[in-house]
């Protein structure tokens, strides 16, 4: 709300973003987090759907730099070996 003198304020409605959440995440809707770019957790919603992103996040890049490992080991020992001229 903008009050007359320019200034804003907030009105807060305690828990309005709270409720109606589903005990887990579907896995649709993991599956955007398993591909985001960028993730930003915010304290707005439960804490429950917040560790369930930052789960997910954590699994997909662990697995993601797991794989990085893997092609840097696998290629360099193929170069090494001359498999690729």
């Amino acid at each position: 709300m903008l009050q007359s003198d320019g200034q804003n304020s907030i009105i807060i409605v305690g828990g309005a973003n709270m409720s109606c959440w589903p005990d887990a995440m579907c896995d649709e809707d993991l599956e955007v987090v398993r591909n985001a770019g960028i993730v930003l957790l915010q304290r707005e919603i439960p804490d429950f759907v917040n560790i369930q992103v930052a789960k997910e996040v954590v699994m997909s890049t662990f697995k993601m730099l797991l794989f990085q490992i893997f092609l840097y080991f696998h290629c360099s020992l193929a170069f090494s070996l001359g498999i690729f001229v």
